[in-house]
């Protein structure tokens, strides 16, 4: 059996169950700024990008400006994260088994480098040897330019 040469991870969903914070910070924002907040707001921005998420937003209520949109749910989710990292059960012992077979690790993701660097910190010693980030110069996900940086 050939041997692995290298492993590509996703953060939200894969490595950490993160979709309750972001859906507890869009849905108070939105209520903060006396929209209207539903569940099928919720499916809707469950894995968008920021662009799509600030558009759904917006259209339920909220009147900033899209960075500053960005900007606040992602303090709000590094915050939540920062008192407990939501790991996908197993996955730490994943990530410790393949630095154990020197099996090299890069996680591609869209979330911003604060949170990036969060679960970097957390993470096994040796699991990744790097990661691409949506604060980085390159097309997101689904284009495959993150993956060839």
């Amino acid at each position: 059996m050939p041997m692995m040469k290298a492993v590509f991870f996703d953060l939200d969903g894969t490595l950490i169950d993160s979709d309750p914070y972001w859906v507890r910070s869009q849905e108070t924002l939105v209520r903060s700024c006396g929209g209207e907040w539903s569940d099928a707001l919720a499916d809707a921005l469950q894995g968008a990008a920021f662009p799509e998420t600030v558009r759904l937003l917006r259209g339920a209520g909220v009147d900033w400006d899209g960075d500053a949109i960005v900007r606040h749910l992602s303090d709000e989710v590094l915050c939540m994260e920062k008192e407990r990292l939501p790991w996908i059960e197993g996955v730490r012992d994943v990530l410790s088994g393949l630095a154990a077979a020197h099996v090299p690790a890069v996680l591609v993701t869209g979330s911003p480098r604060e949170i990036v660097e969060n679960v970097m910190a957390q993470v096994p010693k040796g699991a990744f040897v790097g990661y691409v980030c949506g604060n980085d110069d390159v097309t997101p996900k689904p284009d495959p330019a993150p993956y060839w940086r």
